[in-house]
């Protein structure tokens, strides 16, 4: 999933939706996986808990049975995915970097930049950042 950024005008690092394009390409390289409707419960229970909890505790259920720590099975991706992008430029192995940091450590994520930034006001500089973006993109300030 793309994990929303709103520290940038558009709460979305661009590095991400590169990384996004990279997945899908090589999604598309790497042999089917059968989608059934146990895969798919699987998948939708994995993307739930990835979701809750922190990545190193919440676990991951592979589709070949194994059950690893969601940030592993991320890591393990993100290993199959620079193994498949070796010959490629360093911007996308610096993409690729960005985002196996973000599971190396969690103040690398989104998340915990805000936390750190905004800890006692979480909720109110939040609604204030979508307000302030709000009426910035109505002005034509901000692509929306």
């Amino acid at each position: 999933m793309i994990d929303l950024n709103p520290l940038t005008d558009l709460w979305v690092e661009e590095k991400d939706l590169l990384f996004a394009h990279l997945l899908m390409v090589w999604l598309a390289s790497i042999p089917r996986i059968p989608l059934n409707e146990r895969t798919q419960i699987l998948a939708a229970q994995n993307f739930k808990s990835a979701a809750r909890y922190d990545l190193k505790t919440v676990r991951t259920i592979l589709p070949d049975g194994r059950s690893l720590p969601t940030a592993e099975a991320a890591l393990e991706v993100l290993a199959a995915m620079e193994d498949f992008y070796r010959e490629e430029n360093g911007e996308i192995r610096e993409i690729l970097r960005f985002q196996k940091d973000k599971f190396l450590n969690a103040e690398n994520r989104y998340a915990w930049k805000v936390r750190r930034l905004y800890s006692e006001t979480f909720a109110a500089k939040g609604l204030e950042l979508a307000k302030e973006r709000q009426t910035r993109i109505l002005q034509g300030d901000v692509m929306p």
